[in-house]
C-alpha cells in the first residue's frame, strides 16, 4: 500500500525517485499540507501515514493514535499545536474509510475519566451541582466562595504553610527555567512574569516556553490570589 486517493483533488502517498529510494510522502489537498490546519492533525497525520505506508500493521497505527490522543488529554501538547484547531477525526476519516476502517470507534474505545456524582439530599435544586470547585490548597470538591474551601480556611496556620509551599515550588520551577532561557536568549532580562521584566522571548514553538507560560500563570494565580486569600484566612 503506497497511496490513498481521496479524490480528485485529495491524495497522499509515497514518492520514489530512484531504485533505492526509501519513498518520501507526497500530498496535494489533505491536513498534513493545508495551511487551514493546526499541528494536532498534521503532525500525527504525517506519522500515521508513514506507519500505514512501512508497516501496513493497523494495530501498530492504533495505538500510535491512541497514544497521541492519551497525550491530548493529559495536556502534553504544546500549546503551539493547537493554533487553529478543529476536529482531528473527520481528517483520519477520509483516509482510513478507504481501508474499510473506522479510527472513530479506536477514539471511542479510549477509557474515559468519569467522577462519581455527589449525593445530597438536602440540595433539590441541579444548578446546586454545577457551583462546585475544587481547593485549591487540598483540592477536595466542596461548595465554597473564593479559593480556598471552608475546611482549610478552618486551619489558617496549614493552608497558610500549604500556600506557601506551593509558591515556593512554582518559584523554583520558574528560576530553572529561567536558567534555560537565559543560555539561549543570552540576557537574563525576560524570564519572570513580573510586568516589568515580561518574558521577550516569543519562540512560540520552544517546548520550553510552554512550559514556562502555564507554570507562569499557575504563580500569579497562587501569589495573587490564593495567597492573599490565606492570609486574610489566617487574620480572621
Amino acid at each position: 500500500m503506497g497511496s490513498f486517493l481521496v479524490s480528485k483533488k485529495r491524495y497522499v502517498g509515497l514518492k520514489f525517485e530512484h531504485l533505492g529510494d526509501k519513498g518520501h510522502l507526497d500530498a496535494k489537498g489533505i491536513e498534513t499540507i493545508r495551511r487551514d490546519s493546526c499541528g494536532v492533525v498534521q503532525h500525527p497525520m504525517r506519522h500515521w501515514l508513514r506507519l500505514v505506508f512501512s508497516t501496513r500493521d493497523l494495530s501498530a497505527c492504533k495505538k500510535y493514535l491512541q497514544e497521541y490522543w492519551t497525550h491530548m488529554h493529559d495536556g502534553r501538547i504544546p500549546l503551539t499545536h493547537y493554533i487553529f484547531a478543529k476536529e482531528m477525526l473527520p481528517s483520519f476519516e477520509r483516509l482510513a474509510i478507504l481501508m474499510g476502517v473506522d479510527v472513530r470507534k479506536w477514539y471511542n474505545a479510549l477509557p474515559r475519566k468519569a467522577e462519581r456524582a455527589a449525593v445530597a439530599p438536602s440540595l433539590t435544586r441541579i444548578d446546586a451541582y454545577y457551583s462546585s470547585q475544587h481547593c485549591r490548597v487540598c483540592d477536595t470538591r466542596s461548595f465554597h466562595r473564593g479559593s480556598i474551601c471552608a475546611d482549610c480556611r478552618a486551619h489558617p496556620q496549614r493552608t497558610a504553610m500549604a500556600v506557601e509551599s506551593q509558591v515556593v515550588q512554582l518559584d523554583a520551577e520558574l528560576q530553572a527555567l529561567r536558567r534555560v532561557c537565559v543560555q539561549c536568549m543570552g540576557s537574563s532580562w525576560g524570564g519572570s512574569w513580573d510586568s516589568s521584566t515580561a518574558m521577550v522571548c516569543r519562540n512560540f514553538s520552544c517546548a520550553v516556553w510552554n512550559q514556562w507560560l502555564p507554570t507562569a500563570v499557575a504563580t500569579e494565580t497562587w501569589k495573587t490570589n490564593v495567597k492573599v486569600e490565606s492570609s486574610v484566612c489566617k487574620n480572621d
